[in-house]
């Protein structure tokens, strides 16, 4: 049960730094298109290189969904397992037969 929680904190924390990686290229993007000059090199790509700009939003974008995807899929498991599980223990403790 454990693993799943394990799991989908990895894909939480992997999504949560792809998309802030998004967010700082898509920054440095409109600062070159508003200023047209780089005051930091991107992160990536300055859009002359091997990986075009719109490849490179791809590529990032399904790396995000990607991420995002399997941080749900371990935490909706998580979330199932522990409700059989709670549902599937016996109320009362095990020692105790009362009548």
């Amino acid at each position: 049960m454990y693993n799943y929680l394990v799991i989908s904190g990895l894909f939480r924390s992997l999504s949560l730094i792809f998309l802030i990686v998004i967010w700082l290229q898509m920054y440095y993007d409109l600062h070159f298109l508003f200023d047209g000059e780089i005051i930091l090199q991107p992160i990536l790509s300055d859009g002359n290189g091997a990986m075009p700009l719109w490849q490179l939003y791809i590529f990032l974008m399904a790396l995000y969904f990607v991420a995002l995807f399997s941080f749900l899929k371990f935490q909706r498991r998580y979330v199932e397992e522990a409700m059989f599980a709670f549902a599937l223990t016996k109320d009362g403790t095990e020692g105790d037969h009362a009548s």
